[in-house]
């Protein structure tokens, strides 16, 4: 299963996106990221889809987002 794992902006913004994310079937959880990033995103979410679906439906949504921190994949 792919996973991708995105900076958010906000926690309000990572609740959102975990909100559209959930309803359309996909797991997502929020996690606080170890670090602050240079852009100030304090959580990430971890989305079980790849990359390009993920920026995708953040887009479509109008939801800001941070740099992309991993896409892991694997059998699943």
């Amino acid at each position: 299963m792919n996973v991708t794992a995105v900076l958010m902006p906000s926690v309000t913004h990572a609740l959102r996106a975990k909100r559209i994310f959930s309803g359309m079937g996909y797991m997502c959880e929020i996690k606080r990221a170890s670090n602050v990033s240079r852009n100030g995103c304090t959580h990430y979410i971890a989305v079980s889809t790849n990359t390009a679906t993920v920026i995708s439906i953040l887009n479509k949504n109008r939801i800001k987002y941070g740099e992309i921190l991993e896409e892991s994949g694997g059998a699943g």
